[in-house]
Order: C-alpha cells, then structure tokens, then sequence
C-alpha cells in the first residue's frame, strides 16, 4: 500500500511522437537477490497490460508462472506470464505485476507500459509550445478535465466549449 504520492515529470525540448522513460524489471518470485533489468519503456494507453520483452526474460533469468491469452494487433496468442516488480522513475513501484512477452521489433523499446500501470496513477500529456511534457502520479490524487477548467473562464454570453454552438448560458452553464 502506498501511504505518499510519488510522481515524476518529463519535460522535452520538442513535441515526442513516443513517451517513453526509463523502468527497472526484476522477477518476484525468485528467491534470494534477483538480478535487475534496466531499460527503455515505452507508455501505451492503448494497451491493457504491461508487456516485456524476451531479452529482459533472459536477463533477469525468470520462470514463466503460467500462460495468458492476450490480444495483439497481429490477432490473438498465448503467452508466458511473468511475475514481476516493475519500478518507474522516482521509486514508483508496482509489485507482484503480471507481465507477459512480446516481440518490440529490432531495436525498440525493453518493456510496453499498459493501463495496467496507468490506469493506477494520475497521467497527462501537454503539448504546449510544440514542447511535450508528461506526467505520472501514483496513486491518483485528483480528478483532470480540461473541459471543467476551461468552463471556469467562460461567460455566460461566451459560446459554449461542449462545440453546441449555443451560448454558454443556454447550453452547459448549469453544468458548471
């Protein structure tokens, strides 16, 4: 149980076409000091589970506890489960998560963070300048809506930000 929140932001210089921090990977269910996988994750709001590769399978010299059917975009597929300790940038982590393997392609990314993890947190991408920042707090502490804090700044005779087309009186003001 996590009794504080722990986040961490990522500032680029430009707009990213990928968010992707750094993770740490271990087994949690080997005995004595596991050995500790440190690479690149990629975040994906589109998939449900977190997923690893084989590399950081063989690295850190896990055992498959079973197999699960997963859903990919090239169909449908059986895959080894893991049990893992996933660690994200400024001691978030996540125990006992059950990760399966999957194929990243030649040089990609180690690992796929899945709503899984996100689903957890509070997250939010800004694009700002044409600079992105991302963020990641856990646990989720508060609700974000751009709409909601949008309405703040609208007069009643201001158009409606819902895309109506009516005035903000006539339309959502006494959604406020």
């Amino acid at each position: 149980m996590i009794t504080k929140a722990h986040s961490f932001t990522v500032n680029a210089p430009h707009r990213l076409p990928v968010l992707s921090t750094m993770a740490e990977v271990r087994s949690s269910v080997q005995s004595g000091s596991a050995p500790i996988f440190k690479g690149r994750a990629i975040w994906d709001t589109g998939a449900t589970h977190t997923v690893i590769t084989q590399a950081v399978v063989n690295a850190c010299v896990m055992q498959p506890t079973g197999m699960v059917k997963t859903l990919t975009a090239n169909g449908e597929r059986m895959c080894e489960a893991y049990l893992v300790e996933f660690r994200l940038p400024n001691n978030i982590v996540f125990n006992n998560l059950r990760v399966t393997v999957g194929d990243m392609g030649a040089g990609g990314p180690d690992m796929l963070i899945g709503m899984d993890i996100i689903g957890h947190g509070d997250f939010a991408v800004t694009s700002l300048g044409g600079k992105t920042t991302f963020s990641f707090r856990l646990p989720s502490m508060e609700r974000i809506d751009f709409l909601q804090s949008e309405k703040k700044n609208i007069g009643r005779n201001d158009p409606c930000p819902c895309g109506s087309g009516k005035k903000m009186k006539n339309c959502c003001s006494d959604k406020k």
